[in-house]
């Protein structure tokens, strides 16, 4: 029999277990598993660790597994899907779901740290700290970091994660030069080449092209981008996940630097590992040059919405409209209280405090305006909304035409960009409302990555999510069959 006649033969088992169907899930195992083809592959030992399993073979699950192992390489991904699959088997069967860590997934980081006061230089307690670094990426069997690239602490995680040969994802929280004159020069040139050296072998992601100098949230986008990425990553290869500080343990009054940045992950449910830090930490760079007289951004969740060929509604239907579905849509608003609403014919805006109110703002009206309503209203279906969903600092600003108090700023209008493109009744958000979504621990929505699109207007091509409820996916279902990070209590090292 060929490989891939076992391949469906297994699937049909566990899937025939999992419905409730014991004795015919252990007929097709067995079939399987007496009937064993080998040709090499990674998959053929897995198939095999999934016959057994169904089978209640805990033992010989293990040695396949072991097997599968060896031949996986750096495929983590095929190693997630078997781990994901099996750890649900053991659970029907009754199994221990920890054998599926046969299958090495290796733990992702998100590094943050302390800059170092100007040209700080302590050889002995450089040295300490370098080797303290290395050895916890050597324990925790570290394969993915996610942070930025300030001189300091950023920058010896960076090379630490090079040395050891993870694969290194560096989020600037705006372009390269600008971020280089305020968290990198002005603490001696000799960061600069260690900058470029890392940055020369990461892959990079600037969060925006430029930089808004009068507050600090650019560099507080930054890290959530990272801190959710990294949340992502992990979840998506089933693997651990941890956050490394070079923190002084002190408190601070700002939304951006290290201890935001452990204080966030904190409240997503993470643990910090805790190097210590042997400099006494430099003025935040991330204060900019803010003015008394200059407004302060503030977080918000965007939600921006439009209904298809509105401008094809005739008198009539115009009234039915504004009776029917947009009091519908107002009573749902209002019972979501964002902090800033603004309509005009087809088109909804709205701002909330937090990404979570947004999905759940965004996820009713969804399910408020449907065919089904529209129908009942005697309205064309063709007005089913686009909706569309950001997260990010905007700008309080005194609109002097309309006379009124509102917000601005590229969130407002990424998130008009991406509603035309799209689809009618659906609800696509960016990556950094998804990350949002990843940090919280008790999310509204769900966000399944949907590809790179072209937005609207040429705005460019972004990588957008599409936004569901939240549902049971087996990811979320083995959630209470594996311990997760939000378990684990914080730990710390310290000098």
């Amino acid at each position: 029999r060929a490989p891939s006649a076992a391949y469906p033969a297994i699937n049909a088992a566990s899937m025939t277990l999992l419905a409730g169907d014991r004795e015919r899930a252990r007929a097709i195992a067995r079939s399987v598993r007496d009937q064993p083809v080998d040709d090499g592959s990674y998959w053929a030992m897995a198939t095999m660790a999934e016959a057994c399993l169904v089978l209640s073979d805990d033992h010989a699950a293990r040695r396949f597994l072991e097997r599968a192992e060896a031949r996986a390489g750096d495929d983590f991904a095929a190693r997630a899907t078997t781990r994901r699959q099996l750890r649900l088997v053991a659970h029907a069967v009754g199994a221990d779901p920890s054998l599926v860590e046969a299958l090495r997934i290796p733990e992702t980081i998100h590094y943050c740290g302390h800059m170092p006061a100007a040209r700080w230089s302590d050889g002995e307690a450089v040295s300490t700290l370098t080797s303290r670094i290395n050895r916890v990426l050597m324990d925790r069997d570290v394969g993915f970091v996610f942070g930025a690239l300030a001189a300091g602490a950023d920058i010896m995680f960076a090379e630490a994660a090079l040395r050891r040969g993870a694969q290194l994802t560096v989020v600037l929280p705006f372009e390269r030069d600008a971020f280089v004159r305020a968290s990198v020069l002005p603490f001696g040139t000799d960061w600069l080449q260690r900058f470029d050296h890392c940055l020369s072998k990461a892959r990079v992601l600037v969060v925006d092209p430029t930089h808004y100098p009068h507050d600090e949230l650019d560099f507080g986008h930054g890290a959530r981008r990272a801190m959710g990425l990294a949340r992502m990553h992990a979840r998506r290869l089933d693997g651990d996940i941890a956050q490394l500080a070079i923190w002084d343990g002190a408190g601070t009054a700002w939304e951006a630097g290290t201890a935001a940045d452990v204080a966030l992950w904190a409240a997503s449910g993470g643990a910090t590992v805790n190097l210590g830090c042997p400099w006494r930490q430099a003025g935040s760079a991330a204060g900019g040059d803010i003015a008394a007289d200059t407004a302060r951004r503030r977080w918000m969740g965007v939600l921006f919405g439009d209904l298809p060929r509105f401008g094809t509604l005739d008198d009539a239907a115009l009234a039915a409209f504004y009776r029917g579905p947009l009091a519908d849509m107002g009573r749902i608003v209002d019972r979501h209280a964002p902090a800033y609403r603004n309509a005009w014919g087809d088109a909804v805006q709205l701002a909330f405090a937090s990404a979570r109110d947004a999905a759940a703002c965004a996820l009713q009206l969804q399910q408020t305006v449907t065919t089904g309503t529209l129908t009942a209203s005697g309205l064309p279906t063709t007005l089913v909304p686009r909706l569309a969903l950001d997260f990010g600092p905007v700008l309080p600003v005194a609109d002097a035409v309309q006379q009124v108090d509102k917000f601005a700023g590229r969130v407002m209008t990424r998130a008009a960009r991406i509603e035309p493109v799209t689809p009618p009744g659906q609800i696509y958000a960016t990556e950094a409302f998804a990350c949002e979504v990843a940090l919280d621990p008790r999310p509204t929505c769900a966000c399944d990555y949907a590809g790179q699109v072209p937005t609207a207007k040429g705005f460019g091509v972004l990588p957008l999510y599409a936004v569901h409820p939240p549902r049971a996916t087996p990811s979320e279902a083995d959630a209470a069959l594996r311990p997760s990070d939000a378990t684990r209590p914080i730990e710390e090292t310290r000098p």
